[in-house]
């Protein structure tokens, strides 16, 4: 049933998103059309429940990307140097990347701006490296497995592109943004501007999910044991007697 991890993760996220956003709408914080995703969570209750909804979603995202490592070391046990560093780093950079969301979560935007935004790098510039990590595993991995499906290479190259154009996009829309606006611009002047940078976050955050979900396709074909606990204390002669007596 590991398959339903990155499905869960995925839905996780996004629905957390899309709750806050709901909220944050209904109760007047936010402009409908569109956002910043962390905009939607500057006031309560929306940035307890965001907070609370993302910071699982961090923990299934990270456990999504241990599982991931877990699961290419034990299928290609005989991976060169080279490989077993890839899938270190992307394991790394996994962790890293669920860290930067949990920091986006718990730092509001408006009022902790450093730790948010370095969130922010952290779950969208690692997140997007990290795509390109596995889909270079992948790749090494088609060219050695002829059962490997040619789809899910396809797949992973086509999002990571996408994701590498998008985050473009929006981290240029949002400097520009940030460094040329004044009261009421973004409803004008910039209008075009703040809602090509606001659209392409949720992008970004959708095609980086899209990635996730495809990790279904590996996850169907295996198990997770759950490890032993094995003690090192040595018990003494005493304990050990009165044991047996009772």
């Amino acid at each position: 049933m590991l398959w339903l991890l990155p499905l869960i993760t995925a839905v996780w996220i996004l629905g957390s998103f899309i709750i806050t956003y709901v909220i944050a709408v209904a109760n007047g914080r936010v402009e409908p059309n569109f956002p910043y995703i962390s905009y939607t969570a500057i006031y309560a209750p929306e940035r307890a429940i965001f907070s609370q909804l993302v910071n699982i979603g961090a923990v299934l995202l990270g456990s999504t990307a241990y599982v991931r490592y877990i699961q290419v070391k034990a299928d290609y046990p005989h991976m060169s140097t080279k490989m077993r560093g890839c899938n270190v780093a992307s394991l790394v950079l996994g962790m890293l990347s669920a860290l930067g969301l949990s920091m986006v979560a718990n730092f509001q935007a408006k009022i902790i701006q450093i730790p948010h935004y370095l969130g922010a790098f952290f779950a969208f510039g690692l997140g997007t490296v990290y795509c390109w990590v596995q889909t270079v595993i992948t790749g090494k991995i088609f060219t050695r497995d002829f059962n490997y499906s040619r789809g899910v290479l396809i797949l992973r190259i086509f999002i990571s592109i996408s994701v590498t154009i998008i985050l473009f996009i929006f981290t240029a829309t949002k400097i520009f943004y940030k460094k040329h606006k004044f009261p009421g611009s973004k409803w004008n002047v910039h209008r075009g501007v703040y809602l090509t940078s606001t659209s392409t976050e949720w992008l970004l955050a959708i095609c980086i999910l899209l990635y996730v979900l495809s990790f279904i396709a590996e996850f169907r074909n295996i198990r997770l044991r759950f490890p032993e606990i094995v003690s090192t204390v040595e018990r003494s002669n005493t304990m050990e007697t009165n044991h047996q007596l009772s």
